[in-house]
């Protein structure tokens, strides 16, 4: 049985975002969720000073944290990242981005947008 859904919010370093800081946030979430498994709304806030966006590929089955300057992170998540959204997937550096991370059952993560009743009423 899953505990009620957890909102948890991600903010970057406004200085210096960088994705490896984004990929050490995600693989937090991950080790909550194993500890706990329960579904996440995670909110991403990544406005910064540097004007730097942010954008979540998914290579080899496994995701690649992107920034506008070139940078990138490549997680090793095992396959539990189970992306349910188009790829790349882009992180608004203007407003904040929700997804809904909720266990898949085989020590995966389905990884998604919110519906419009989840925004509107979650």
């Amino acid at each position: 049985m899953l505990e009620a859904a957890e909102r948890v919010t991600v903010r970057t370093d406004r200085d210096d975002p960088s994705p490896v800081e984004l990929r050490a946030y995600v693989a937090e979430l991950f080790a909550a969720m194993d500890e706990r498994p329960r579904q996440m709304f995670v909110r991403f806030d990544l406005r910064n000073d540097r004007r730097t966006g942010f954008s979540i590929d998914i290579v080899d089955g496994e995701p690649v944290f992107l920034s506008d300057d070139g940078r990138e992170a490549k997680a090793s998540f095992r396959g539990r990242w189970l992306a349910e959204h188009p790829v790349p997937l882009r992180l608004s550096r203007f407003l904040c981005t929700t997804l809904v991370m909720e266990p898949a059952g085989g020590n995966r993560v389905r990884v998604r947008r919110p519906t419009l009743a989840e925004r509107i009423f979650g």
